[in-house]
């Protein structure tokens, strides 16, 4: 099974993260989120990480081919069998990790993987598939009202070190701004005030539509790509999932998503569901 998670910023795809891994883990199917894949290059100074790191310094954009080879590097480490894919992990010198601050298990990937907040262009998704040899079986998308994005987001306070996030309201740390594990200090990201939220919202609406419509084959971009490279013949399915309501209940939406995607797997499916 190989499936991509993404939703507009605070549409709740960390809240779930623990609930998915415990489902799929013993499955062989690896949960990988791209913000933690990208932290960890550069803490193990792979060439990638190297160039985040070159790129977060100069307020730089990063390739797209970096991003992907990121997660080519986490799914080869996995068990995920990418030899017979082609681009960024075979354009770039191969990955030398020095002194890894995580690990993954060689076999957790080998069934496959959920890769959240990746990929979110028709550029990225196509580097994507180039590097892994094949399509995705499933895209799902987690929506939330603009309004409810907002709240979320600017209530929001991040661990810097760990990635930990918590909410004023729905998840507040013990004690207020401070991590619960280590005591240190809580800040808020320059992404979440309200003025870059509003613009990452509209940059997402964007990306997403056009996203959908490449998998739809709703794009002259599309039916070239799937006559030159025959990879849309069992279409992607594309899922959307209302992210509104009770943490568990939201829950249940989201693992119901990925069980109809591992389902279909393979097979010839639906081209969207909602799961509401």
């Amino acid at each position: 099974m190989k499936v991509a998670l993404v939703g507009p910023p605070g549409s709740g795809r960390a809240t779930h993260a623990t609930a998915i891994k415990e489902a799929y883990a013993p499955r062989q199917i690896c949960y990988l989120n791209m913000t933690d894949l990208m932290r960890r290059a550069v803490a193990e100074r792979t060439p990638n990480g190297r160039r985040i790191e070159l790129a977060n310094r100069d307020g730089l954009l990063l390739d797209d081919d970096a991003y992907v080879a990121v997660v080519q590097e986490h799914l080869q480490r996995g068990g995920f069998d990418t030899s017979s894919g082609t681009g960024p992990g075979q354009t770039h010198p191969p990955f030398k990790a020095q002194a890894p601050t995580t690990t993954i298990e060689p076999d957790a990937c080998a069934a496959g993987f959920i890769l959240d907040g990746f990929p979110r262009t028709v550029t990225q998704l196509k580097l994507l598939e180039q590097s892994i040899g094949g399509a995705l079986d499933g895209v799902i998308q987690l929506e939330l009202e603009d309004e409810r994005v907002l709240d979320r987001v600017s209530r929001r306070w991040v661990h810097k070190a760990s990635g930990r996030v918590y909410h004023d309201r729905v998840f507040p740390p013990r004690v207020p701004g401070k991590d619960d594990l280590t005591g240190e200090p809580l800040t808020q990201r320059h992404d979440d005030d309200p003025e870059v939220v509003k613009r990452r919202l509209t940059r997402h609406k964007e990306q997403t539509t056009l996203l959908r419509r490449f998998l739809s084959g709703d794009t002259k971009e599309s039916t070239e790509s799937a006559s030159s490279e025959g990879r849309r013949s069992t279409p992607t399915a594309w899922l959307d999932v209302d992210g509104n309501g009770p943490v568990d209940t939201v829950r249940q939406r989201l693992l119901a998503a990925l069980v109809s995607v591992e389902a279909s797997s393979g097979r010839r499916r639906q081209r969207s569901w909602k799961f509401w």
